[in-house]
């Protein structure tokens, strides 16, 4: 299964956030159901911020399991690139998420086709994380995925110290997965995905291009103010609703990408380019927000 970020159309852009796994599929199980359960799904987590606070979680817990079953049934290399093909994405950057989704297994896979873009996450448990980082970077990688919940560090933690240092040398891109999903034990620590917690990083690497991937969820408007208030930060619009995007188009337009955060829940590209079409009228803006950012962030 590829994780990743689609940026990429042919029509539309490139999708800045899939991903892909290094096991087998199961059977399909009728497509004409599964995108009628995908598509409710997908409207289901854009709602669920409603919520009381208090019932977030346990609602969280329950919704996940929607994504389990559609990774078992549509995660390989030929997944995606199908995709990619029904809904006119050009290329995907991919999201590796060590031990599920090794870092080899991406750089492999996205090696052998030019139309996929990989990104690494370094584990906390790599003994020399600079040189694995800059070893992966020579090997293709165009960015570093830091994803602080499935982690359980704080944002002072060493190691991610270390890895921005480096990619503030290598003058790579961090794509940091921001909201606060709770979803145990898959994140160590769900608040650690708020993106208030990454603003010092802003402050400390002015040169670093920092993306919120997935605007951080249940509480855009805090990626919408970085991206308004820091000239280093950018965020993508998946898992987020039409009326979100829109605000976020108007606010930042130069600043937000397309991404789709395929395969989780399933149907994603082809929800998100509906989506996102319906609010892009003018043509430089889809030109700028379905691709040329993402060229300029991860020099494609």
């Amino acid at each position: 299964m590829y994780p990743g970020l689609d940026y990429g159309l042919q029509k539309l852009g490139i999708d800045f956030d899939t991903q892909k796994l290094p096991f087998k599929k199961l059977k399909s199980i009728g497509l004409k159901p599964r995108q009628k359960w995908n598509m409710m799904m997908q409207d289901a987590a854009s709602n669920m911020r409603k919520l009381p606070q208090k019932a977030l979680p346990f609602v969280e817990k329950a919704h996940a399991l929607s994504t389990i079953g559609n990774v078992a049934i549509c995660c390989s290399k030929e997944d995606l690139i199908k995709s990619m093909d029904e809904n006119g994405i050009d290329k995907s950057i991919v999201i590796a998420h060590p031990p599920l989704i090794p870092n080899e297994f991406i750089l492999e896979e996205c090696n052998n086709n030019d139309r996929l873009i990989p990104v690494v996450n370094i584990p906390n448990t790599v003994n020399e994380p600079k040189k694995v980082l800059r070893d992966y970077v020579d090997q293709g990688a165009v960015a570093l995925k830091i994803h602080a919940a499935a982690d359980g560090k704080q944002n002072k933690d060493n190691h991610y110290r270390l890895l921005l240092e480096q990619a503030n040398e290598l003058k790579l891109p961090v794509i940091i997965h921001t909201g606060c999903i709770h979803i145990q034990p898959a994140y160590k620590d769900p608040d650690m995905g708020h993106a208030k917690h990454f603003e010092p990083w802003f402050q400390e690497y002015p040169n670093i291009k920092f993306v919120l991937a997935h605007m951080n969820y249940h509480y855009p408007e805090t990626a919408i103010e970085f991206c308004e208030n820091y000239s280093n930060v950018y965020c993508d619009c998946s898992w987020q609703p039409a009326e979100i995007i829109d605000e976020a188009l108007k606010r930042i337009p130069k600043k937000i990408m397309f991404g789709t955060d395929w395969p989780l829940i399933g149907s994603n590209q082809t929800t998100m380019v509906k989506r996102t079409e319906s609010l892009l009228i003018d043509e430089a803006l889809k030109e700028q927000f379905y691709k040329q950012t993402a060229q300029k962030v991860f020099k494609l």
